[in-house]
């Protein structure tokens, strides 16, 4: 007995191919805008890492008010005291702002200065979802307990094509005092 394939069979066979074909470009579309999403991320904090670096130059970052604060001031042209955001400045009549046309944001959330044990990070901000599926201060938790180097890998999550995700803000001018020990608080 001879099979013969019948227009009906090759219209199935065909539709399957096409919906298998359709699934996995969806698939693959899904998957490619989560790690453009960490370049971006990754762009972004190396472009505010620069400005900040500029700013702390010219301007002389003496302090930094808050443990976690959103970079949410950089678009900024003039201001009057000596603070803005959460940055303290020495010479904020050297400020060149704006330095950018929007602030950087990544889900529609800002990223962050983030006080860790071995001083500030510019971090994604706060609920934003990384290709791995870590979410910011969900799955990874930065503060000032937190060593960042610890963090610094594609497996723990703040990596990406090994560029980092988070950047430690090396502050010439700013003087970050520790936390006074149990021992020293006892003696005064």
């Amino acid at each position: 007995m001879k099979r013969h394939i019948t227009p009906y069979n090759t219209v199935i066979v065909i539709g399957i191919l096409l919906a298998g074909l359709l699934g996995f470009t969806l698939y693959q579309l899904y998957r490619q805008s989560y790690t453009a999403r960490d370049r971006v991320i990754v762009d972004h904090v190396a472009e505010l890492h620069r400005i900040l670096t500029q700013i702390d130059g010219s301007c002389e970052i003496i302090a930094i008010r808050r443990n976690h604060s959103s970079i949410d001031f950089l678009q900024v042209a003039k201001f009057a005291g000596t603070e803005i955001g959460p940055l303290q400045l020495r010479y904020p009549e050297k400020w060149h702002g704006p330095y950018l046309e929007q602030n950087p944001t990544v889900q529609e959330i800002p990223y962050e200065l983030v006080k860790t044990r071995d001083g500030f990070v510019i971090a994604p901000g706060t609920g934003v979802m990384l290709s791995n599926g870590k979410i910011m201060g969900k799955d990874i938790v930065l503060n000032e307990t937190t060593d960042i180097d610890l963090y610094m890998n594609e497996v723990v999550g703040l990596e990406f094509e090994s560029r980092p995700l988070v950047m430690k803000l090396s502050l010439a001018h700013t003087v970050v005092r520790p936390k006074p020990s149990a021992l020293e608080m006892s003696n005064d």
